[in-house]
Protein backbone atom coordinates (compact mmCIF):
# COMPACT_ATOMS: atom_id res chain seq x y z
CA UNK A 1 0.00 0.00 0.00
CA UNK A 2 1.43 3.52 -1.02
CA UNK A 3 0.68 6.39 1.69
CA UNK A 4 0.09 9.85 0.62
CA UNK A 5 1.76 12.77 3.32
CA UNK A 6 2.18 16.36 2.83
CA UNK A 7 4.91 15.32 -0.07
CA UNK A 8 2.97 14.00 -2.26
CA UNK A 9 0.67 16.54 -5.22
CA UNK A 10 -1.79 15.31 -7.46
CA UNK A 11 -1.27 16.43 -11.14
CA UNK A 12 -4.97 15.95 -13.55
CA UNK A 13 -3.57 16.50 -17.08
CA UNK A 14 -6.00 18.48 -19.54
CA UNK A 15 -9.80 17.42 -18.50
CA UNK A 16 -11.12 20.11 -20.68
CA UNK A 17 -14.38 19.94 -22.35
CA UNK A 18 -12.81 20.22 -26.00
CA UNK A 19 -10.55 16.65 -24.90
CA UNK A 20 -13.99 15.06 -23.77
CA UNK A 21 -16.94 13.64 -25.41
CA UNK A 22 -20.14 14.55 -26.43
CA UNK A 23 -18.98 17.92 -27.70
CA UNK A 24 -15.50 18.17 -27.87
CA UNK A 25 -13.40 19.72 -30.73
CA UNK A 26 -10.90 16.96 -30.13
CA UNK A 27 -12.33 14.27 -27.92
CA UNK A 28 -10.93 11.49 -26.42
CA UNK A 29 -12.66 8.21 -26.74
CA UNK A 30 -14.51 7.58 -22.90
CA UNK A 31 -12.04 9.98 -21.50
CA UNK A 32 -15.29 11.77 -19.92
CA UNK A 33 -15.38 7.68 -18.07
CA UNK A 34 -12.60 8.25 -16.08
CA UNK A 35 -14.31 11.56 -14.36
CA UNK A 36 -15.55 9.78 -11.64
CA UNK A 37 -12.48 8.12 -10.85
CA UNK A 38 -10.30 11.12 -10.83
CA UNK A 39 -12.58 12.75 -8.51
CA UNK A 40 -12.32 10.31 -5.85
CA UNK A 41 -8.53 10.71 -6.21
CA UNK A 42 -9.25 14.15 -5.89
CA UNK A 43 -11.10 13.22 -2.34
CA UNK A 44 -7.86 10.92 -1.32
CA UNK A 45 -5.42 13.96 -1.77
CA UNK A 46 -7.62 16.77 0.37
CA UNK A 47 -5.58 18.79 2.25
CA UNK A 48 -2.75 17.89 -0.27
CA UNK A 49 -1.56 20.23 -3.34
CA UNK A 50 -3.37 19.32 -6.51
CA UNK A 51 -2.46 21.01 -10.07
CA UNK A 52 -4.61 20.53 -13.21
CA UNK A 53 -2.84 21.85 -16.59
CA UNK A 54 -5.00 22.95 -19.21
CA UNK A 55 -3.92 23.68 -22.95
CA UNK A 56 -4.31 27.41 -23.50
CA UNK A 57 -4.14 28.18 -27.55
CA UNK A 58 -4.65 31.26 -29.13
CA UNK A 59 -6.81 31.06 -32.20
CA UNK A 60 -3.56 30.44 -34.74
CA UNK A 61 -1.91 28.05 -32.70
CA UNK A 62 0.70 26.57 -34.73
CA UNK A 63 -0.55 23.03 -34.02
CA UNK A 64 -4.35 23.63 -35.42
CA UNK A 65 -4.11 22.62 -39.57
CA UNK A 66 -4.90 25.65 -40.54
CA UNK A 67 -1.32 26.50 -40.00
CA UNK A 68 -0.21 22.76 -40.58
CA UNK A 69 -0.53 21.11 -37.47
CA UNK A 70 -1.77 17.84 -36.79
CA UNK A 71 -5.35 19.02 -34.92
CA UNK A 72 -8.05 21.12 -35.29
CA UNK A 73 -8.71 24.06 -33.31
CA UNK A 74 -9.15 22.97 -29.68
CA UNK A 75 -8.81 25.01 -25.92
CA UNK A 76 -8.54 28.09 -27.97
CA UNK A 77 -7.81 30.54 -24.74
CA UNK A 78 -11.13 31.96 -22.90
CA UNK A 79 -13.34 29.58 -24.71
CA UNK A 80 -15.87 26.86 -23.38
CA UNK A 81 -13.93 24.40 -25.10
CA UNK A 82 -10.90 25.68 -22.21
CA UNK A 83 -13.01 25.22 -19.32
CA UNK A 84 -12.55 22.30 -17.57
CA UNK A 85 -15.36 19.49 -17.78
CA UNK A 86 -18.74 21.06 -15.18
CA UNK A 87 -18.06 17.13 -13.55
CA UNK A 88 -14.84 16.91 -12.34
CA UNK A 89 -14.79 18.35 -8.82
CA UNK A 90 -11.87 20.76 -8.84
CA UNK A 91 -11.71 21.99 -4.87
CA UNK A 92 -10.73 25.43 -3.73
CA UNK A 93 -6.97 26.61 -4.43
CA UNK A 94 -6.17 23.70 -7.21
CA UNK A 95 -3.10 25.30 -8.81
CA UNK A 96 -3.82 25.69 -12.63
CA UNK A 97 -1.15 25.58 -14.85
CA UNK A 98 -1.18 26.83 -18.46
CA UNK A 99 0.15 25.97 -21.37
CA UNK A 100 1.03 25.61 -25.17
CA UNK A 101 0.22 29.56 -24.92
CA UNK A 102 2.51 30.80 -27.31
CA UNK A 103 1.72 30.48 -31.11
CA UNK A 104 4.39 29.24 -32.13
CA UNK A 105 5.16 26.59 -30.00
CA UNK A 106 3.47 23.57 -29.23
CA UNK A 107 3.82 21.73 -25.53
CA UNK A 108 2.28 18.52 -24.26
CA UNK A 109 3.86 18.31 -21.26
CA UNK A 110 2.71 20.28 -18.26
CA UNK A 111 6.19 21.38 -17.33
CA UNK A 112 7.13 22.23 -20.69
CA UNK A 113 7.16 26.14 -20.92
CA UNK A 114 5.45 26.56 -17.75
CA UNK A 115 6.74 26.86 -13.72
CA UNK A 116 5.77 23.83 -12.66
CA UNK A 117 8.69 22.26 -11.47
CA UNK A 118 9.29 25.53 -9.70
CA UNK A 119 6.15 25.01 -7.90
CA UNK A 120 6.54 21.85 -6.79
CA UNK A 121 9.91 21.95 -5.16
CA UNK A 122 8.66 25.63 -3.31
CA UNK A 123 5.43 23.45 -2.04
CA UNK A 124 7.94 20.37 -0.99
CA UNK A 125 7.07 18.42 -2.82
CA UNK A 126 9.12 14.97 -4.35
CA UNK A 127 6.27 12.66 -4.97
CA UNK A 128 3.72 13.20 -8.18
CA UNK A 129 0.53 10.95 -9.37
CA UNK A 130 -0.28 11.79 -12.86
CA UNK A 131 -3.64 11.27 -14.45
CA UNK A 132 -5.83 12.35 -17.20
CA UNK A 133 -5.89 12.79 -20.89
CA UNK A 134 -4.48 11.59 -23.30
CA UNK A 135 -2.44 8.69 -22.45
CA UNK A 136 -0.06 8.36 -25.30
CA UNK A 137 0.26 12.56 -25.99
CA UNK A 138 -0.09 15.31 -23.13
CA UNK A 139 -0.13 12.08 -20.17
CA UNK A 140 2.64 10.74 -21.62
CA UNK A 141 5.04 13.63 -21.52
CA UNK A 142 4.46 14.78 -18.33
CA UNK A 143 5.08 11.38 -16.70
CA UNK A 144 8.52 11.64 -18.48
CA UNK A 145 9.08 14.93 -17.53
CA UNK A 146 8.31 14.45 -13.77
CA UNK A 147 10.79 11.38 -13.71
CA UNK A 148 13.35 13.27 -15.93
CA UNK A 149 13.22 16.64 -12.93
CA UNK A 150 13.61 13.87 -10.19
CA UNK A 151 10.25 13.29 -9.16
CA UNK A 152 9.23 9.85 -7.42
CA UNK A 153 6.29 9.55 -10.16
CA UNK A 154 3.04 7.37 -9.91
CA UNK A 155 0.93 7.03 -13.26
CA UNK A 156 -2.70 6.19 -11.75
CA UNK A 157 -3.42 3.51 -14.83
CA UNK A 158 -7.66 3.78 -13.91
CA UNK A 159 -7.66 7.31 -14.41
CA UNK A 160 -6.10 7.58 -17.80
CA UNK A 161 -7.41 7.83 -21.43
CA UNK A 162 -5.64 7.53 -24.64
CA UNK A 163 -7.05 8.34 -28.38
CA UNK A 164 -5.77 5.10 -29.83
CA UNK A 165 -5.41 1.67 -27.52
CA UNK A 166 -2.50 0.52 -29.39
CA UNK A 167 -0.52 3.41 -28.62
CA UNK A 168 -1.60 4.01 -25.43
CA UNK A 169 -0.72 0.56 -24.32
CA UNK A 170 3.07 1.39 -25.99
CA UNK A 171 2.85 4.86 -24.01
CA UNK A 172 2.54 2.82 -20.73
CA UNK A 173 5.52 0.91 -21.44
CA UNK A 174 7.72 3.89 -22.28
CA UNK A 175 6.53 5.37 -19.08
CA UNK A 176 7.34 2.60 -16.89
CA UNK A 177 10.62 2.21 -18.53
CA UNK A 178 11.67 5.60 -17.70
CA UNK A 179 10.91 5.12 -13.76
CA UNK A 180 7.13 5.64 -13.56
CA UNK A 181 5.41 3.63 -11.17
CA UNK A 182 2.02 2.06 -12.22
CA UNK A 183 -0.20 2.05 -9.39
CA UNK A 184 -4.68 2.30 -9.04
CA UNK A 185 -6.71 4.22 -6.79
CA UNK A 186 -7.09 0.61 -4.05
CA UNK A 187 -3.34 0.64 -3.96
CA UNK A 188 -3.26 4.27 -1.84
CA UNK A 189 -3.56 4.25 1.62
CA UNK A 190 -5.38 6.76 3.59
CA UNK A 191 -2.43 6.90 5.61
CA UNK A 192 0.82 9.31 4.86
CA UNK A 193 3.28 7.80 2.71
CA UNK A 194 6.70 7.18 3.38
CA UNK A 195 9.13 9.68 1.04
CA UNK A 196 12.57 10.25 0.49
CA UNK A 197 12.33 13.34 2.35
CA UNK A 198 11.17 11.97 5.38
CA UNK A 199 14.17 9.19 4.62
CA UNK A 200 16.44 12.16 4.50
CA UNK A 201 14.53 14.41 7.45
CA UNK A 202 15.18 11.13 9.79
CA UNK A 203 19.01 10.63 8.60
CA UNK A 204 19.47 14.36 9.60
CA UNK A 205 17.67 13.78 12.71
CA UNK A 206 20.30 10.31 13.08
CA UNK A 207 23.38 12.45 12.57
CA UNK A 208 22.16 15.76 14.50
CA UNK A 209 21.67 12.98 17.39
CA UNK A 210 25.50 11.94 16.76
CA UNK A 211 26.86 15.77 16.74
CA UNK A 212 24.96 16.30 20.11
CA UNK A 213 26.25 12.97 21.54
CA UNK A 214 29.71 14.00 20.34
CA UNK A 215 29.76 17.45 21.72
CA UNK A 216 28.23 15.93 25.22
CA UNK A 217 30.89 13.93 24.97
CA UNK A 218 33.41 17.08 24.79
CA UNK A 219 32.18 18.86 27.03
CA UNK A 220 32.29 15.79 29.96
CA UNK A 221 35.98 15.68 28.91
CA UNK A 222 36.76 19.51 29.21
CA UNK A 223 34.34 19.52 32.42
CA UNK A 224 36.75 16.55 33.65
CA UNK A 225 39.62 18.56 32.71
CA UNK A 226 38.75 21.51 34.41
CA UNK A 227 37.71 20.14 37.93
CA UNK A 228 41.27 18.28 37.82
CA UNK A 229 42.63 21.73 37.34
CA UNK A 230 40.91 23.56 39.91
CA UNK A 231 41.74 20.54 42.84
CA UNK A 232 45.47 20.94 41.94
CA UNK A 233 44.81 24.96 42.67
CA UNK A 234 42.88 24.38 45.85
CA UNK A 235 45.54 21.63 47.35
CA UNK A 236 48.06 24.56 46.56
CA UNK A 237 46.24 27.22 48.14
CA UNK A 238 44.91 25.52 51.10
CA UNK A 239 47.67 25.44 53.35
CA UNK A 240 47.93 29.45 53.16
CA UNK A 241 44.08 29.23 53.21
CA UNK A 242 44.74 27.16 56.80
CA UNK A 243 46.89 30.02 58.40
CA UNK A 244 44.63 32.68 57.47
CA UNK A 245 41.90 31.15 59.00
CA UNK A 246 44.18 30.50 61.80
CA UNK A 247 44.75 34.21 62.37
CA UNK A 248 41.19 34.90 61.75
CA UNK A 249 40.30 33.02 64.60
CA UNK A 250 43.12 33.37 67.21
CA UNK A 251 41.79 37.25 66.79
CA UNK A 252 38.45 36.63 67.21
CA UNK A 253 38.94 34.62 70.48
CA UNK A 254 40.60 37.85 72.00
CA UNK A 255 37.99 40.02 70.66
CA UNK A 256 35.11 37.42 72.24
CA UNK A 257 37.47 37.36 75.52
CA UNK A 258 37.32 41.19 76.17
CA UNK A 259 33.36 41.32 75.10
CA UNK A 260 33.13 39.20 78.35
CA UNK A 261 35.37 40.54 80.34
CA UNK A 262 33.33 44.13 79.75
CA UNK A 263 29.83 42.08 80.05
CA UNK A 264 30.77 40.35 82.95
CA UNK A 265 31.56 43.53 85.08
CA UNK A 266 28.52 44.86 84.06
CA UNK A 267 26.62 42.16 85.32
CA UNK A 268 28.66 41.88 88.98
CA UNK A 269 27.86 45.58 89.00
CA UNK A 270 24.34 45.27 88.69
CA UNK A 271 24.01 41.86 90.70
CA UNK A 272 25.96 44.20 93.45
CA UNK A 273 23.77 46.98 93.47
CA UNK A 274 20.80 44.41 93.55
CA UNK A 275 22.14 42.32 97.04
CA UNK A 276 22.58 46.50 98.94
CA UNK A 277 18.95 47.32 97.84
CA UNK A 278 17.81 43.92 98.95
CA UNK A 279 19.82 43.90 102.56
CA UNK A 280 18.38 47.85 103.11
CA UNK A 281 15.21 46.65 102.68
CA UNK A 282 15.45 43.83 105.23
CA UNK A 283 16.75 46.57 107.87
CA UNK A 284 13.90 48.95 107.14
CA UNK A 285 11.51 46.39 107.85
CA UNK A 286 13.65 44.65 110.68
CA UNK A 287 13.47 48.48 112.43
CA UNK A 288 9.30 48.98 111.57
CA UNK A 289 9.41 45.47 113.74
CA UNK A 290 11.62 46.91 116.22
CA UNK A 291 9.08 50.44 116.85
CA UNK A 292 6.23 47.89 116.82
CA UNK A 293 7.66 46.19 119.76
CA UNK A 294 8.15 49.31 122.16
CA UNK A 295 5.12 50.60 120.98
CA UNK A 296 3.46 47.42 122.54
CA UNK A 297 5.65 47.62 125.52
CA UNK A 298 4.96 51.43 126.00
CA UNK A 299 1.25 50.55 126.13
CA UNK A 300 1.43 47.73 128.67
CA UNK A 301 2.51 49.51 131.04
CA UNK A 302 0.36 52.46 131.01
CA UNK A 303 -2.30 49.73 131.63
CA UNK A 304 -0.81 48.56 134.28
CA UNK A 305 -0.62 52.21 136.33
CA UNK A 306 -4.17 51.81 135.64
CA UNK A 307 -4.73 49.35 137.60
CA UNK A 308 -2.17 50.19 140.22
CA UNK A 309 -4.75 53.44 140.27
CA UNK A 310 -7.75 50.97 140.87
CA UNK A 311 -6.53 49.03 143.73
CA UNK A 312 -8.04 49.81 147.64
CA UNK A 313 -6.61 51.95 150.06
CA UNK A 314 -5.38 51.63 153.48
CA UNK A 315 -5.28 53.13 156.21
CA UNK A 316 -1.74 53.52 157.95
CA UNK A 317 -3.94 52.93 161.33
CA UNK A 318 -4.18 49.71 160.16
CA UNK A 319 -7.60 49.57 160.77
CA UNK A 320 -10.28 47.98 158.32
CA UNK A 321 -11.86 49.34 155.63
CA UNK A 322 -14.21 48.39 152.77
CA UNK A 323 -13.54 48.94 149.61
CA UNK A 324 -15.41 48.40 146.51
CA UNK A 325 -15.52 44.66 146.58
CA UNK A 326 -16.78 45.02 149.77
CA UNK A 327 -13.78 42.88 151.05
CA UNK A 328 -11.70 43.36 154.00
CA UNK A 329 -7.96 43.87 153.90
CA UNK A 330 -5.17 44.07 156.61
CA UNK A 331 -3.74 47.48 157.48
CA UNK A 332 0.24 47.84 158.19
CA UNK A 333 1.37 48.01 161.41
CA UNK A 334 5.03 48.87 161.09
CA UNK A 335 6.41 50.36 158.07
CA UNK A 336 7.39 47.41 155.72
CA UNK A 337 5.65 45.01 157.05
CA UNK A 338 2.35 43.53 155.60
CA UNK A 339 0.05 40.67 156.62
CA UNK A 340 0.02 37.49 154.32
CA UNK A 341 -3.18 38.25 152.34
CA UNK A 342 -2.00 42.06 151.71
CA UNK A 343 1.45 40.32 150.35
CA UNK A 344 -0.46 38.18 148.26
CA UNK A 345 -2.92 41.32 146.56
CA UNK A 346 0.28 43.03 145.69
CA UNK A 347 2.04 39.94 144.03
CA UNK A 348 -1.17 39.55 141.76
CA UNK A 349 -0.97 43.54 140.85
CA UNK A 350 2.30 43.30 139.57
CA UNK A 351 1.23 40.31 137.32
Amino acid sequence: MIKLNKNSALIIVDMQNDFLPPNGALPVPDGDKVIPVINQYIEKFKGNKIFATADWHPENHISFKERGGPWPPHCIQNSKGAEFHNDLNLPDGVEVIKKASDPDKDAYSGFEGTDLAQKLRESGIDTVFICGVATEYCVKNTVLDAVKYGFRTYLLQDAIKGIDEKDSKKAIEEMKEAGAILIQLKDISEKDISTREEKKKKERAKGQQQIVGQLANKIKEASEQIIKDVSKEIKKKSKEVSKDIGKIVKKSKKDLKKIFEREKKKVESKAAEFVAETIKKVVESLGGEKRGQQNKNKKIKEIKKIEKKNLPRVSSRGKEKKGKGGGKTMATTKKGSAKPKQKAKSKKAKK
